[in-house]
Formats: structure tokens, sequence, C-alpha cells
């Protein structure tokens, strides 16, 4: 039996609460107790209730769990524990070798949260010892391959695989929920979030048959929460972390993408009781775009805590600690250093008292030295006040916009604000709160309390059981307190307790408050970034203009790319003397002084021309300030833009933006408007109302360039487009995470012309600018498909052939030189790189190069062996930190390399062995880049197609230069599979001439009797028009239409008398692919017979290419047969409908009996 197993199955699969339900039936609960680990507290409850429920079992009794601040529900009768993973510490360090259990479950182990990753690798250490104790680690979204590489080289370990938003926003949502629904009765709004208490928690899961549940949750939903009745789940794509800063030093609270992962968790809360649907607030491309899976927390935060803990379980090597993956050292470097600096480890590495005292109470560091520097100086009261009221900082204020709650809100906050800052305002809110639910015990007292006060209340009961908790584990008996109490001693004290805990979060003014403050950092010997953060609109300081020389910080907040400082306080610089010397030396605490900003205003620039630089809604300001390196102040009402500047870099500052002003300046005189006068004629108006140009229809001089990079600069399009002429404009019309869209606007209509002739089509960074040339054509049988397919491909088109069925599908790799020996190992950072150089071995070289412009960094490896390719070196380094990919340079620089010829014949050769190939579908990516050829081929049987893999991957001698590689591709989705019809097979073109069309690939059908079995034909061509289009797109398609029309008249008008009557010509329509359908009106019918039989197939030019001209007579052929005939000449019938489509080129539409006439049959041809 395995000692580990990974069991990775679908969300809502049951994995949480069924599991150790059979585990239970196999008698592992009989003598030793299950303990399963769950990361969040809200799970932990839930599910310890729905197993015992589920087994007819009662919680304190066969079924248990602990929690944080709570007391295990446990007896001797218990067979089953759900605790939290940090609680599994506790059970660790009590019994190392956890013989009272003989089944560990860590569930939901893709949250890689520091504790989860504890857990894990303590279970590697405790299984070496005990044998018989079983290893379960559960996940619905986590790659197996990592953990399973983690406990494979020491155990028997097996596989199997079974087929948001932060508090203070959920606060915010009910709050505004509820004012929109106010007279709503049939629904009842809830939060759901990891700071609940158990009576919430149970109401979240509780019965409510006449109403509507709406929760609002935080991503703690997505794990192991099952709430029966969840219809539909409304998913936000965003999460709220904290992370460490590297580079700068220093935490960071960020908002960003979740990870798909993440996505598919959420969607999992929807249909898992019932069938239901999930919303996703965002693009597929967006979607795309996601990272696979969440880093894990101990990759991208401050390992303090966990060092701490660590250590408190007698592990004092943390660098040789076997991590699952191992952060950064640097980062445990950092970690000890503010360890030292607190004076929670020694200089031996050794725990303290106080290092023992914060892994115990298991809170941030900071807080708990500010709690024992108050037990010191009697205020420990207050102080668990502050650090209750600090966790829940973010969302203490009610928020509205209405006009009427901000006047209140702003007298409110002004009642509770304190001189010195949010810190004393915090727990001058708390005391006062806690003294009126004394007096007033009514849950509606309270509630109206909180709301005349525009305070959260729910956030004030979660800052409670905070205090109560930690009063708890401190011993501290609680007493009741009123804010006159806190006098100015108090405060004093209490100041001087958050220097003790929070002196490293120090700024210092850089004067005015718009420039806001620069933080003090120790690690300025690593780092030379600077951070320069504002005062956080909700801060009694903002409130009170004040602008303290010196203050002290709880959190840096970084909003769309701007830094605020959330929660701070003045201090006396005096008090920073009594906390670390060796801190107080590297911050130069002695020479601390403020660097006063000093401004310039440009005024009157215009409210135009201030947007246009500025950017809608200020968009564009972050960009401005990192170019300046300076704050930028913007007064739309005097069109003023004010430059805060050291003054050693004012001028330059300065220069800058004169530069940006004087560039939009000369853009905005060179601004053109078409006014439209009569039809599509359109006067050019410039500057001043002065006319510039008479545009007739069909004349442009602004072109939009779509499917350009996404990172596509303006620089580059310039570079692009100015060969064709003078550029009066280029304006961005869409920046996207994956494409971009701009527009170019030329001085003259030919210049215009030109450039949209000369740049259709063009590649640019591997996009194609604008797509042309493919085709497809779709058959009702799959033998024609196939014989379609080999004549195309006989006659020199370039298409493929696809199945309807999802056949198991095969990639190969190829590459056409032989390494140079030389590659690139690609990292997040240069951290990262250094990290991996004791990897390298002789005669092997490297150096580390860093790539300016996205700040990433490379390890140019020399000297391996020439048979290691790209996989060779992936598998080396893919378990690194930071590691991002690798490219093994081939042949020259920027050399381009075209598919063999033979490329296809040498695919066959190599699977031709198998009996299942299919040799008809073999597809090939069409980028050849660095020499790597990719093919695609497809097998009727998995298991010979797994056979191919076993005996060819990554031999030598099979095919190109080096080593082939094979690997299975992704499988389409099966509902992708389901939304084609059964009878369809398609050809798809690419490359085709665009001369051709589709009646030009129908007479090759129809000449090789293929055409019978076809459904649908088209060749796709550039659109012409779409909704999104601007007007000159628009001009563009209208006036192509035009064009054609007058070359049509002019060609059919070249020969005298060829026609008895004049035609007469209609533009009927021109479709989104290009496709122009016109009506020649003949009075008499002799001349449709001469213009098909002088006209049809000839060429006519469409304003840049030029296109076959089909000419079909639109007439229905009614053949009437009698019933008697009919039944004497049945065979003669068909031969005849037979002849005519094969002579002819018609196609019978209907050859059905559609209705009797007498003793007649109706049979219907039609022309294609």
């Amino acid at each position: 039996m395995n000692q580990v197993l990974i069991l990775k199955a679908d969300t809502c699969s049951g994995k949480s609460t069924q599991t150790i339900q059979y585990l239970c039936d196999a008698n592992f609960a009989d003598e030793k107790k299950i303990i399963c680990t769950q990361p969040h507290k809200l799970a932990t409850l839930s599910l310890a209730a729905r197993v015992a429920e589920e087994y007819g079992w009662k919680i304190g009794e066969e079924v248990a769990f602990q929690v944080a601040g709570d007391q295990p529900t446990t007896s001797n009768g218990t067979k089953i524990k759900f605790v939290t993973d940090a609680l599994f510490l506790n059970e660790y360090q009590n019994s190392p070798t956890l013989e009272q259990y003989s089944v560990v479950i860590v569930d939901e182990a893709h949250e890689r949260g520091v504790d989860t990753d504890i857990v894990l690798a303590l279970m590697k250490q405790c299984l070496r010892k005990s044998k018989d104790l079983k290893l379960i680690v559960m996940s619905g979204t986590l790659g197996t391959c990592l953990i399973y590489d983690y406990f494979a080289s020491d155990f028997t370990c097996e596989t199997l695989e079974v087929g948001g938003a932060d508090e203070d926003e959920i606060d915010l949502a009910l709050t505004d929920l509820n004012k929109q629904l106010e007279y709503d009765r049939s629904y009842i709004g809830l939060p759901l979030h990891g700071k609940l208490s158990e009576k919430e928690i149970a109401r979240i899961f509780e019965a409510m048959p006449n109403k509507r549940k709406i929760i609002f949750s935080t991503n703690v939903a997505e794990s192991s929460v099952a709430i029966d009745g969840i219809k539909y789940v409304v998913e936000s794509g965003m999460v709220k972390e904290q992370m460490w800063d590297e580079k700068r030093k220093i935490t960071v609270v960020k908002f960003q993408k979740t990870t798909k992962n993440s996505v598919e968790q959420r969607r999992g809360r929807a249909g898992r009781t019932s069938d239901g649907k999930c919303y996703h607030l965002y693009t597929v491309e967006t979607y795309e775009a996601m990272e696979e899976c969440s880093r894990a927390e101990i990759l991208c935060a401050l390992p303090a805590i966990t060092i701490l803990k660590l250590k408190s379980l007698n592990i004092d090597r943390i660098e040789s600690f076997e991590w699952l993956q191992s952060p950064p050292i640097s980062n445990l470097q950092d970690a000890n250093q503010l360890l030292i600096w607190l004076n929670a480890v020694d200089s031996r590495g050794e725990l303290t008292q106080l290092g023992r005292n914060m892994a115990r109470l298991d809170i941030d560091p900071k807080l708990t030295a500010m709690l024992y520097k108050a037990q010191e100086l009697d205020c420990l009261l207050y102080a668990l006040v502050l650090a209750g009221m600090l966790t829940v900082s973010r969302n203490i204020w009610l928020i509205s916009e209405d006009q009427d709650f901000r006047v209140m809100f702003s007298r409110a906050r002004a009642a509770f604000s304190h001189e010195s800052g949010d810190h004393i305002t915090l727990i001058n809110i708390y005391l006062k709160w806690s003294f009126y639910c004394a007096k007033n015990t009514k849950k509606r007292q309270q509630h109206e309390w909180c709301k005349n006060n525009c305070i959260n209340g729910n956030a004030l009961q979660m800052a409670h059981e905070f205090i109560t908790e930690k009063a708890k584990q401190m011993g501290y008996e609680i007493e009741i307190l009123d804010s006159e109490d806190l006098n100015d001693n108090v405060i004093n004290h209490l100041l001087k307790c958050i220097t003790a805990g929070h002196f490293m979060n120090l700024a210092v003014s850089n004067g005015p408050m718009k420039p806001g403050y620069k933080i003090i950092s120790a690690f300025s010997q690593t780092t030379e970034e600077s951070v320069v953060a504002r005062t956080f609109h909700t801060s009694t300081l903002s409130l009170n203009d004040q602008n303290p020389t010196y203050v002290l910080f709880n959190e840096l907040l970084n909003l769309h790319g701007t830094n605020y400082l959330a929660v701070l306080s003045s201090i006396d610089l005096n008090w920073l003397k009594s906390v670390s010397e060796d801190w107080y030396k590297a911050v130069n605490g002695a020479s601390l002084h403020t660097i006063s900003h000093e401004s310039f205003t440009f005024e009157n620039i215009g409210a135009g021309l201030l947007q246009v630089i500025v950017g809608k809604h200020s968009c564009h300001v972050n960009k401005l300030e990192d170019i300046t390196q300076a704050t930028i102040g913007i007064d739309d009402k005097k069109s003023n833009l004010t430059i805060y500047s050291r003054p050693a870099n004012l001028n330059k500052a300065k220069k800058i933006v004169q530069e940006i002003i004087q560039k939009e300046k000369q853009k905005s005189l060179l601004e053109t408007e078409e006014m439209t006068i009569v039809g599509r004629t359109r006067i050019l108006m410039g500057a001043g109302g002065v006319s510039q140009m008479i545009l007739f229809a069909g004349e442009y001089l602004r072109i939009t360039i779509e499917k350009l990079p996404s990172r596509i600069t303006e620089e580059r399009i310039k570079t692009l487009c100015e060969p064709f002429g003078e550029i009066r404009k280029i304006d961005f019309i869409r920046k996207g995470e994956h494409s971009s869209c701009v527009a170019v606007t030329y001085a003259k209509v030919e210049q215009a012309h030109s450039a949209f002739c000369g740049l259709n089509g063009y590649i640019e960074q591997g996009r194609e600018i604008v797509s042309t040339g493919n085709g497809r054509i779709i058959f009702e049988k799959d033998n024609s498909a196939r014989d379609a397919h080999k004549l195309f491909r006989r006659l020199g088109y370039e298409c493929r052939y696809e199945h309807l069925t999802n056949l198991p599908k095969l990639k190969v790799t190829y590459y056409l030189l032989e390494s140079n020996r030389k590659a690139f190992v690609n990292f997040q950072s240069s951290d990262d790189a250094q990290n991996v150089c004791g990897q390298i071995h002789r005669p092997e070289t490297f150096k580390i190069i860093k790539n300016k412009q996205n700040h990433r960094a490379s390890l140019l490896l020399e000297g391996f062996s020439k048979d290691d390719d790209d996989e060779d070196l992936r598998s080396r380094f893919e378990d690194c930190d930071g590691f991002v990919g690798v490219q093994v340079l081939r042949g020259r620089k920027e050399q381009i390399f075209a598919r063999p010829a033979s490329a296809e014949e040498d695919i066959k050769a190599m699977f031709n062995p198998y009996t299942s190939f299919q040799r008809d579908t073999i597809s090939f990516n069409r980028k050849i880049f660095n020499g790597k050829v990719e093919a695609f081929v497809e097998f009727l049987e998995s298991a010979e197609l797994k056979q191919a893999v076993e005996e060819m991957n990554g031999k030598k001698d099979i095919i190109g230069r080096g080593k082939v590689r094979l690997s299975e591709s992704v499988q389409q989705r099966s509902d992708e599979i389901k939304t084609k019809k059964e009878n369809e097979y398609v050809v798809y073109f690419q490359h085709l001439d665009l001369s051709l069309d589709k009646y030009d690939l129908i007479k090759i059908l129809k000449e090789n009797q293929l055409y019978d079995d076809v459904k649908n034909a088209v060749v796709y061509r550039q659109k012409m028009k779409n909704e999104n289009s601007t007007a000159a797109m628009t001009n563009k398609a209208d006036s192509d239409v035009e064009f054609a029309l007058a070359s049509l008249r002019s060609m059919f008008l070249s020969t005298a008398g060829l026609f008895r009557s004049i035609p007469d010509y209609q533009i009927s329509s021109h479709t989104p692919d290009g496709t122009v359908t016109a009506l020649i009106l003949f009075n008499d019918p002799i001349d449709v017979t001469t213009v098909i039989q002088t006209y049809d197939n000839q060429v006519i030019r469409l304003f840049k290419n030029s296109s076959k001209l089909h000419l079909l007579p639109p007439i229905a052929h009614e053949i009437f047969i009698n019933v008697a005939v009919r039944k004497a000449i049945p065979n003669k019938i068909q031969e005849a409908i037979q002849y005519v489509r094969e002579k002819f080129y018609v196609k019978t539409v209907n050859s059905l009996v559609i209705g009797k006439l007498g003793d007649q049959i109706l049979f219907e041809l039609q022309a294609e």
C-alpha cells in the first residue's frame, strides 16, 4: 500500500466530504483517528458539520474540529478531526510522530498558503519516522507533478485524478444592495469571509425556503464550501493580495487578476447541489492571459512568521528546510533581518522570549512587538483594541456616493478623529462603540448607532473577536473602558508602543500634501528604489489637512499604480532612538530630515489640451509621474498642471512636461475634422475653422490599422507608416492586452491610399496586420472531404482536413539546425538567475543578462552538450524559483527559416509503421522560429499514439537535426465538439491567391465529380465594414463598391453594339467578407446570354486587388412530368437530371416531390 496518495478531483466531486468517510468505512478510524487540515476556519467548521450530518454522528463526539481562538471539540470517542493548517502545527509540536493518527489529509493544497507548505514539509519528516502513517494530499486544481516529485523520492507514492473581493468590498456591496432593495423582502444579503463567527457561518448554510440568498464572498469560498441551492455565481476575476516587493524591500497590498485555477474553483460554487451558471465579469482574452495557478504564498510574502514557527518547532536551519518550493534566499535573509531588528531572534539565530511569544500569537510580528511593549507600559488593553482595529482598518467606514451621506460621513470622521492620526482615532471608535453596546444591549440599537456614525458594525464585531482571542492567549482580563479614559499620558504611551512595533514603517514628508511621503528603508544598501506614497483619502490627517514631518503607517496600498499610506500617525523622532540600534544606524536616524519638494505650475493650459496630456479620468498621470520622477497635480477648473519635485529634479521635470505640452499643441494645430456637405462629399476643417480640403466619395486621409501587437509604440507605428507619406496624427483607438488598434491620418489622399495598400497583410512582430486569403469547404460525407483534400493538395493548394471526431492528436517538434551550444535560460529576476548558478557544471560557462524592457533576467548558458535541446534544459531548470523558459540558439542571428519541401513526407515516413496513423491529417505550424518545426498528426488508437511517443520521443537521427520531441496534444473540449453537426467534414485553405474565389474551388470540385456532397464553400476576405468601423473605414468600403460599379459600366460599354438593350446596374449588397453582389438588368433576354458568354470569369479590379467576375442567371427551371411518364421511364429522368447538372454546372436544390399539379410532378433546378 502506498504511504502517500495525491488525489486530484474536480470541484464539486465531493472529495472533501466523501474521502474521509471512505477511510472510516475502510476501518482507518477504528484504532486511531483521521485528521484533516483546511486552510480556512470557515471550511473547517462547515466540513465538520457536513460530515457529521451525512454519517449520522455528532459534533464533539465522533466528529471534532479545532480552529484558532476556540477550545477543541473532542472526546474519547472522536474518530475524525478537522483542524486549520495553523492548528495542525500545534498537533505536530505536541507529538512529532503523530502517533495518535492513522491518516493525515491535507485538503485544498492548491492554495499554497505558508502554513500549508509547512504542513507538507513537516509531514515529509514525520513519514520517515512513522512508516504506518498515511498521507493524502487533495486538490481540485493543483498540478500534481510538483507534489508527486516532492514525495516520490522518499516514499511509495501514487497520483489519482478523478474526473475576489475583500471584507471591505463585501460590506460596502451589502450596504449598497440593501439600500437599492430597501423595500424588497424576498431576499437576504449575507457576507462570507474568513472572519465570521460560528453563528454567522451557520446562517450562511441555513435553509431559507422563502428567501433568495445573495451572498457576497471573498476567495474563501473557493475552498471546500458547498452551499445548498447556489444557482448563480458572479465572478470578478480579481484578488487582493499582500506581497513582499523584493525590489523595493517593502510589503505592498495589491489588487490584481486572479488565476485560472481560482476561476475554476469559483465557478465550481455554482451547481454543486443543483444546476447552475457562472458569469465572469471579463473577456475570454483576459482569462487566457491569466496565470495557470497562484504562486505559493511562501514565494511572494516575507516569511517572518514562518521562520518563527519553524524555530518554535526546533527547526533552526531554515535555508536547508525541505520546502515544497523554497522561498528566495533574499526573502529569507530580509525576514531574518526584520526579526533581528524586532528583537525576536538574537545574533546566534535563536528565538528570544519575544520571538516565542510572536510564534504563539501567530499574528504579524510587528503587532506582537507592539502588544508586549504595551504590557510593559501598562496600556495593554488599548494596544489590544488597536491591534484588533488594525486587522479591519480597511473597512471600518461605510461609504456611499449619496451626497447627504457624504456630509454625515465627514461629521462622523471629525467626531472620532484625533490630532495624532489614525491609530488613536481607531481606538476612539472602538471604545465609544463598546461603551454604547454595554449600555444598549439590543442589536437594533447597536445597528442604528453604527449607521448614524457611518461605522461598519460587522468590522467592529470582527475586531472584538480578535481582541478577545488575543487577550485570552496573553492571559489578560478585558474590562470596559470609556474613551474619556484615553488621556494624553496613555496616548503618549500608545504612540511609543506603535513605534516599538512599526518603526520600520517610517515615512518622511516631502513638504506639501500633494507629493506625500518618502518611505524610509533600512535596506537602502540593497535597493536604489525610493518609494513615494500619498496619504489615503480616509485618513484623519487628510481630513484635517495635516502633513506632519514624520509618520508611521500600517499598510502600503497600491491602487492603479499609485502608492497610498493607510492608517498613519505622527511621531516624535526621538522615540526611534529606543528601537533597534542596528536599524537606527542603517537609516541614519540621527540625520533624518525632510527634503521639501518644490513646485511649478503650468497655468491655463486649456481643458482640451490638459485632458489629452493627463488622459480621461487622469489615466496617464502615473505614466507621466514615472517619466518625470515627480508628483503631478491637476486642477481641472483652472486647467492647471503642477509638478512637485525635489529641487535637483525640478528643472528636468519641467522640461519634460513642457516638451509634452508643445508636442500636443502642435498636434492640435494639425487637428482636422471632416464635415459632410452633400452625400459623401466632405470638407476638411482645420484649426480656426479654415477649410483645408474637399474630400469626395471614395477619398479619405485616415486609415485604421488593426491586429497590431499590444506592446507596439507610437515610434514603431511612425516607422511603419512614414514611407507612404507625411503623417499628421497617430491615435491609439484601442490598446489591449493582446492587440492594439490605431488610426493614422495622412496629409494627402493618395498617401492614405498607398498606405492602405502597402500595409494590408504586413507582418509586424509575428502578427499579420490584416488577414486575407483563407477559406473552407464543408462536406456532408467523410470520403468526399478526404478525396477533395487529396485533390487540392495535389494541385498545390495549402489546405488541411479536419475530422469531426476528437481523435488523439500528437505534437511533433524537431529542429532544422544543430544547436550553437548556447541558450538563454529566462527568469523573473536577477536574483532568481543568480540562485541557480550553483547548478552550472564545467565546462559550462554562464553570464546573467538583464532585460530592460520587462525587468526579467536571463542566464546565457554556453558549453553544454550539443545533444541537449530545449526540453533537456527546461527539465533541468524548471523547478528553480522564477523560471520562465528556455531558448537554445541555432543558426545565425535573425536567420529566416522555411519549412522543407519534404517535411510532410518525412513525417509520414516516421509514423507509417503505425496502422492507426491518419496520413491525411498532418498539419504544420506556419511559423518556424529559431529553426523549430512543429507538426500535428492524428491516430485512431490512443494506445498506438502512446506507443509512438514511448518509442521515438527524445531519440536522435529520426527527423531533422538532433532529438525529436513527441507529446500528446491537448484534446478539444467535448462541449466544443458537440456544437459541430455530425455530418460536417471540413477542408480548410490557407494563403489562397487573392484572385481566387469560391466559384473557382467549386468548379474544380465539379470537374472531378466531388461537388455532390458539398454543403457550403466560402473564401474569407478582408472585412469591408462592421459596426465598430471608423468613418474612414466605412468610406473605404463604400468607395470600393462604387469603384467596382464604375468598372462594370466601363467594361460593358467598351464594345459598341454588343447588346440589344442598355443595361442598368444596381449594387444590392456587399457582405462583410468583401463579396459584392450586383444586378445587371436588360430589357432583352438575349443580352443575358451574350453577357455571360462574353464576360464570365473576366477579371475586374476592386481598388487594390483584382477579382474574377461571375455572372449567374437567376432563373429557376421548372419541368412538369406526367405521373404516367414518370412511372414508365424513371431511370431516364434521373439520367437527364444528372446530365444537366454535369453539363451546365446546375445543382439540384429540390429534387423531391414538392407538389402535384393534376397528373404532374414538379422538380426545381436552380443555377448555382
